[in-house]
């Protein structure tokens, strides 16, 4: 009998929804036990400054990526017009080049 089989059977089903029942029930158990124990605030706590911790560092990186790509723009603006620069040099311009110029 396979795995469909048995689900298509009425006691398969029930089994499945047995068993489900039964994980959520230990979830909302250890859900209480935590309540009631008074370490679920300090859980709490722990995972709202680990998501702000890690928001705060994505909104860094992203702000970083904006300034390399106006620190880029600006750069090949100002180096369009120079003769000096071909037009192939200009469009090969990246961070670590900007970094030594600026």
């Amino acid at each position: 009998m396979t795995a469909a089989e048995d689900f298509d059977s009425p006691h398969g089903a029930q089994d499945t929804y047995l068993i489900i029942a039964i994980v959520l029930t230990l979830l909302v158990a250890f859900a209480a036990f935590l309540y009631v124990s008074g370490a679920g605030e300090d859980l709490f706590n722990y995972c709202a400054k680990y998501y702000l911790k890690v928001k705060a560092k994505a909104q860094q990186e992203a702000l970083e990526h904006a300034g390399e790509e106006k620190t880029r723009g600006y750069l090949k603006s100002q180096l369009k017009g120079n003769p000096l620069v071909g037009e192939d040099e200009v469009e090969e311009i990246d961070m670590h080049t900007a970094k030594k110029v600026l």
